[in-house]
This record gives C-alpha cells, sequence and structure tokens, in this order.
C-alpha cells in the first residue's frame, strides 16, 4: 500500500499511550480496592450464596487482570509504534 500517508504524529500516539497507561493504573486501583472490600465482607457471609459469589468474583478477578494487561499492551504498542515513526522521519 505505498502512498498512503501517516497524518498522526509521534507525540499523539505517546498522548494516546498515556491515556492507555492511565486507565490501565486506574483499573489496577479499581480492582485492588474492590478485591480489599471483597475480602473483608468474606469473613461476615456464609453459606452456598456466599460460595458461589466469592468463586464468581475470583473469576471476575482474572477478568479485571486481563483487561488491566491489555490496556498496558495498547500503550506499549502505541509507544513503540511513535518511537518507529521518529526513527522513520530521521531517515528521511
Amino acid at each position: 500500500m505505498s502512498g498512503n500517508r501517516i497524518l498522526v504524529s509521534p507525540d499523539e500516539l505517546e498522548k494516546v499511550a498515556k491515556q492507555f497507561k492511565a486507565a490501565s493504573d486506574q483499573n489496577q486501583q479499581a480492582s485492588t480496592k474492590l478485591s480489599q472490600t471483597v475480602s473483608a465482607m468474606n469473613s461476615q457471609w456464609d453459606g452456598m450464596t456466599s460460595e458461589r459469589f466469592f468463586h464468581d468474583f475470583e473469576d471476575s478477578k482474572k477478568k479485571m487482570k486481563q483487561y488491566t494487561q491489555l490496556l498496558e499492551q495498547v500503550s506499549t504498542e502505541l509507544k513503540q509504534i511513535a518511537q518507529r515513526f521518529r526513527q522513520a522521519d530521521n531517515v528521511r
């Protein structure tokens, strides 16, 4: 696909990368806080319903962690793309 032009600047890519990183950090903090809250509730709740809830919450924690990691990966990828764009500009 020669002839395509890149209209986004490396600075803009890095700005968006920072937003993804911030979202990852915020998601991690929220996940940690929720885990602490649910953990504190665990000692006050017994029975089948609580077992099912805590089991489901453990599954949800895994998904929250995956989401956090995906946000981090997007941030890293955008930074790498910005770096490649800068290198390509320096070659010209």
